[in-house]
């Protein structure tokens, strides 16, 4: 199970790395002017295919277990759970 969890670690660091890349390569070539035919020919596919993947996977999190931890005591949502508590008492 844990290297399942490494592996989907090493492919959504690898999807962002390559996000980055792509807006570097953009402004690059925005400043200079220069193209890079082979990068141009499958990077318009790649932006798209990975911005499918990134909100699809977004979109299904709803749906991963949550380990969040509990909201802290300044938190909006505590504060209204600390009123309601003391108007009953």
């Amino acid at each position: 199970m844990i290297v399942i969890k490494q592996i989907t670690i090493l492919l959504l660091n690898g999807m962002g790395l390559t996000g980055l890349l792509l807006l570097v390569y953009g402004y690059v070539t925005d400043i200079t002017g220069q193209l890079w035919p082979p990068l141009e020919g499958v990077a318009d596919w790649l932006a798209v295919i990975l911005t499918f993947i990134g909100t699809t996977l977004v979109a299904i999190s709803i749906y991963f277990p949550s380990h969040s931890r509990p909201p802290d005591d300044h938190s909006k949502v505590n504060l209204r759970e600390k009123r309601a508590n003391k108007l009953h008492f």
